[in-house]
C-alpha cells in the first residue's frame, strides 16, 4: 500500500501545476498618466487576445498573445477574414482560422479609438477598450511580476 501511495503522490507532482511558475498581472495602463485601468493575473500558460477592427482594410483583426517566462508578450496567432489583412502582416496564408505567427512584442501601445472596435478577451472576459476609455486614449498594454 505505500508504494501505491507514493505513486500516486509522485503522479499528482507531475499533473499539478507548480507553485514555481511565475506569475504576473497582464496590465493596461493609460500610458499619459501612467494609470493602471485594468490588470488581471496571468501565467506562461493563459492567453489573451486583442480584437480590433483594422483602420487601413476596415477587417476585424483578432491578434492572440501570450508571456514568457520573464513576462515578455509574444504575438502566437492572427486570425482575420481579410487576405489583405494578412498581407499586411507579411503573411501568404490565407484561410478563417487563427495562423501561426510569431513575434516577440517589445512595447505595446496603442491609441483607442471607437472606430477601432478594440477589445480584449482574457479567460473569458472580454473588456471594451473602446467603450472603457475615452476616444484617442494611447494605452500601453503589458506586465507586471506578481508578488
Amino acid at each position: 500500500m505505500p508504494i501505491f501511495l507514493i505513486s500516486i503522490y509522485l503522479l499528482s507532482a507531475l499533473v499539478l501545476p507548480s507553485s514555481d511558475q511565475p506569475t504576473f498581472l497582464l496590465q493596461l495602463k493609460n500610458s499619459t498618466y501612467q494609470q493602471v485601468i485594468w490588470e488581471r493575473p496571468m501565467t506562461t500558460e493563459d492567453r489573451f487576445s486583442l480584437v480590433h477592427r483594422n483602420s487601413i482594410y476596415g477587417a476585424v483583426v483578432r491578434e492572440t498573445f501570450r508571456i514568457d517566462e520573464e513576462g515578455a508578450l509574444w504575438l502566437t496567432a492572427i486570425q482575420t477574414d481579410s487576405p489583405a489583412v494578412l498581407e499586411y502582416y507579411g503573411l501568404e496564408e490565407s484561410g478563417t482560422g487563427p495562423i501561426r505567427y510569431v513575434r516577440k512584442i517589445d512595447s505595446m501601445k496603442i491609441v483607442i479609438t471607437l472606430s477601432g472596435e478594440f477589445w480584449l478577451d482574457f479567460a473569458g472576459e472580454n473588456f471594451s477598450l473602446s467603450h472603457g476609455v475615452p476616444d484617442g486614449t494611447l494605452i500601453e498594454i503589458g506586465t507586471k511580476k506578481s508578488k
